[in-house]
């Protein structure tokens, strides 16, 4: 069963480099999603919106984390894990 977990703006919700096996579904609130581009290597953000998917790819390909993701305001997120997700 996915738990929701509450999040502070500015808080970290993970870095890039670490390794999970967590997926999370933003429930309130907004998250950026901070990576560098591939081709340029220019730093992109993201905005999450309510209802979207974030850490799918890593979660599931079982590799480190390629962004890092932090809180914009005050949120609540729901955190699965790779076998709650696929079920």
């Amino acid at each position: 069963m996915p738990r929701p977990v509450n999040y502070k703006a500015q808080s970290i919700v993970y870095f890039e480099g670490d390794v999970s096996n967590k997926i999370f579904v933003l429930k309130e609130g907004r998250v950026a999603v901070n990576y560098r581009d591939i081709e340029t290597g220019k730093e992109l953000q993201e905005v999450i919106q309510r209802g979207e998917f974030f850490g799918v790819k890593s979660a599931l390909g079982r590799y480190p984390r390629e962004e890092s993701v932090t809180a914009i305001t005050d949120c609540i997120v729901l955190v699965f894990s790779v076998e709650e997700f696929e079920s």
